[in-house]
């Protein structure tokens, strides 16, 4: 998977942060070179400027660097992922409708992507062999209820604008199932259903779709700790309102390269 960033923010980045003067030819020497008031700092132009560069993803998937054309190029190891799915012929329609709005211009390609509404399971590197995966999942697991907790705006590209899940006693079962198996790591801390990717330049975008969703799309519940999504559609609203969806179906999704050209491995795994 490559990424790429520009090279003018990331130094501009490293400026502010040094009060000093950083050069393209520091980043493009894989950071050997280190300006007069780093001392203590600990780690090199290079990994600073990655590491603030790759804050969206587990820093350990960088596999090469470079500086090519005023960008700096990441390589990042592709990860394959486990996505617990409503109904592909009903809710998962209706959240699509919400999901592939365009609600505002951009600046960034990467941003507000079109992809199938799912919760993550979990992620492992791509080597992990498809039958590992599938035989992770219990041959008697049941349909997962899912039910919407609320509405919530993150930093991250993966988590940019998303519905945090309550820990249903079904939900929590397979994913303590999923970290005995696969390794803690892997499962995601907060479990959450995604609406959209909205990348860096456009950060500023995530609180403004957020309020848009929340006068628009999102009914909240009258104790306060849960929401429900309106995803009528057209300007009709009150016509299909979801509070969560049961998941039917688990995905192996191979996730490498943009995230329009992420592609399921094999048939889906029926609960």
């Amino acid at each position: 998977m490559r990424r790429t960033f520009s090279a003018q923010t990331c130094l501009e980045h490293l400026q502010a942060r040094t009060q000093d003067v950083v050069t393209k030819s520091m980043l493009a020497k894989g950071g050997k070179r280190k300006a007069a008031n780093t001392e203590g700092m600990g780690k090199t132009w290079w990994k600073k400027s990655i590491e603030w560069l790759d804050k969206k993803s587990d820093a350990s998937r960088i596999r090469t660097c470079a500086l090519k054309e005023e960008q700096i190029v990441v390589e990042v190891e592709s990860r394959t992922s486990l996505w617990l799915v409503p109904d592909p012929d009903g809710d998962a329609i209706k959240l699509s409708r919400i999901m592939d709005e365009e609600i505002t211009t951009v600046k960034s390609p990467s941003s507000f992507p079109h992809f199938h509404p799912h919760i993550t399971l979990t992620t492992v590197p791509s080597t992990t062999s498809e039958s590992v995966l599938r035989d992770a999942v219990k041959p008697s697991q049941p349909t997962v209820p899912i039910r919407f907790q609320s509405l919530d705006v993150g930093n991250k590209y993966f988590m940019s604008v998303y519905v945090t899940v309550h820990r249903t006693p079904e939900l929590v079962a397979l994913r303590d199932h999923l970290s005995n198996v696969l390794g803690e790591k892997t499962v995601p801390p907060i479990p959450h259903m995604s609406l959209y990717y909205i990348d860096d330049p456009d950060a500023a975008d995530r609180q403004k779709v957020a309020d848009i969703l929340q006068r628009d799309r999102v009914i909240d519940g009258p104790d306060g700790s849960s929401v429900r999504l309106d995803c009528t559609e057209g300007d009709e609203r009150g016509v299909d309102v979801l509070d969560g969806f049961v998941g039917h179906e688990i995905w192996i999704m191979l996730c490498d390269g943009p995230v329009d050209t992420w592609k399921r491995i094999g048939e889906p795994i029926t609960l």
